[in-house]
């Protein structure tokens, strides 16, 4: 049902559409009973970065004595509209963002003559400048006051504190009876300082028993028990160990030799001592981090025997994930901190991004439809230089706003902090994507004007036509909207594992 203004009546103020009013309300509702409220949460923190991002253009371009004729909430069919002075504002359908409508943007834009003047390609560089990098600066102000908030109430993560967060079924901490929650303080009589600690101890002491102190805590902080277990802790290979053999990879354990158990592997090391040159079927284990914690693979190898190794060939495995702990700080403390730390998540964004669209693995895993867990244990076992332990191809992954919502909504699992964190590293790069110095984006207009201003000289004003623009203009809309589509029917049909 379309609204038709009464006759006489300005199509700029358009009244409440009950109609419209309706199904937005239907599908927010659709969304908390489908989804829960905080699907819900984080789909209005998104329209709300977007909406602060278009009000940073607004205010600039009013500043800067620009013609804004229209500022709306959404997209879509209009649920309501009025006009203040020169201004449409109002709020349409469809919940993704708002934009801000500010006129003569170029030079194909057609502009009454009483307007040019406060055309946007009108005024000087630096109000168009500013007008535009107004827009991604929002994000990145907005990303140092979430960081703020997020240090002052949870504080930072503390690298010498941690607690296990899953554990591997079937394994020595599992044997242990190590759970969520619990910290190991000592080993064998050592006391351990930090996740790093621990896990120094436990490479050197694979296929040995250990004896773990234990402590439990509550969300206070405070230690509620201190056990003490014993474990046998097991092996894996390194990269040294897997380089005598086709077949086998670092982070293996090898559990079966030609059908024959094998508790160790020097036991392995015997028997493959004398089938050099030969293919033999070899049993492994490996765990893999997914949205259910660890999952132990098992799977048997054909395995080309070229060499064995004995020397650093293996080292213990554990089997547990570390969860981080944070400690709240003073509000001083998490104003001083708030801007380096949204300069070090910038760039290590920037970094990442950097990996995504640079590696083979990134443009693979947007197109592999559907992915399961196997297939990303497959993945790391053909191309284990791009593994570490904890990793997952959807690290690598292209993900699209739908992704991006879904992880926000999945992180509420984890505690607000890590939400936070999240909603901070968001507005960065919905920031850094603005700034990209191509058209449309915000960053190609500001490398227009940038050119505009420098080819501008001896009283000669310079202005890029638009047209000879247009078709690279077009082509980059076309790329960001196929990867954005197949990102979006990625993150549909096979949700990103966190």
């Amino acid at each position: 049902m379309s609204y038709v203004p009464k006759a006489g009546e300005d199509d700029d103020e358009v009244g409440i559409v009950p109609a419209r009013l309706a199904i937005l309300i239907g599908v927010l509702i659709l969304v908390v009973l489908l989804a829960g409220w905080q699907l819900l949460l984080i789909i209005f923190a998104v329209a709300g970065f977007i909406i602060v991002h278009e009000t940073g253009h607004y205010l600039l371009a009013k500043w800067s004595g620009m013609k804004v004729t229209e500022f709306f909430i959404f997209f879509g069919p209009r649920i309501f509209s009025f006009r203040r002075g020169e201004t449409v504002y109002g709020l349409k359908t469809i919940p993704a963002g708002a934009y801000v409508r500010i006129i003569g943007m170029n030079n194909l834009e057609e502009v009454d003559p009483e307007d040019e003047e406060r055309a946007y390609r009108s005024r000087s560089w630096h109000k168009r400048f500013l007008t535009v990098a107004a827009g991604p600066a929002t994000h990145f102000v907005m990303a140092a006051i979430i960081l703020l908030f997020a240090l002052w109430r949870f504080g930072p993560v503390v690298d010498d504190v941690w607690q296990v967060d899953s554990v591997v079924e079937g394994s020595a901490a599992d044997e242990a009876e190590l759970r969520p929650g619990d910290r190991i303080v000592a080993v064998n009589g050592i006391d351990v300082v930090g996740f790093t600690e621990v896990v120094d101890q436990i490479e050197v002491a694979r296929g040995e028993v250990v004896e773990f102190t234990i402590d439990t805590y509550n969300d206070a902080g405070e230690v509620v028990s201190s056990r003490s277990a014993e474990t046998r802790i097991r092996e894996r290979l390194t990269e040294i160990g897997s380089t005598g053999f086709e077949g086998l990879y670092a982070y293996d354990t090898i559990v079966g030799f030609d059908g024959q158990p094998v508790q160790n592997y020097e036991e392995f090391a015997a028997l493959a001592a004398g089938r050099i040159g030969e293919t033999v079927p070899v049993d492994v284990e490996f765990s893999q981090e997914s949205t259910k914690g660890f999952v132990k693979y098992e799977k048997t190898e054909s395995v080309v025997i070229n060499a064995v190794e004995l020397d650093g060939a293996v080292t213990g495995y554990l089997g547990i994930a570390r969860d981080e702990v944070r400690t709240p700080t003073s509000f001083t403390g998490a104003l001083t901190d708030a801007a380096p730390a949204t300069w070090e998540l910038t760039g290590a964004l920037v970094s990442h991004t950097g990996e995504v669209f640079s590696s083979a693995i990134g443009w693979r895993s947007l197109f592999a439809l559907p992915i399961d867990e196997e297939a990303v244990a497959e993945q790391r076992r053909n191309d284990p230089s791009q593994y570490r332990p904890s990793e997952t191809i959807d690290e690598n992954r292209i993900i699209s706003i739908i992704g991006a919502i879904r992880i926000g909504n999945d992180l509420f699992d984890r505690g607000t902090a890590d939400v936070l964190f999240f909603l901070a590293g968001l507005n960065i790069s919905l920031g850094m994507i603005n700034l990209l110095p191509l058209l449309p984006f915000d960053g190609g207009h500001m490398t227009v004007a940038t050119y505009e201003r420098l080819r501008s000289f001896g009283g000669r004003q310079h202005r890029v036509d638009a047209n000879k623009l247009l078709p690279l203009t077009y082509m980059v809309v076309a790329f960001m909207v196929l990867v954005g589509v197949i990102a979006m029917v990625r993150d549909v049909i096979d949700p990103i594992q966190l």
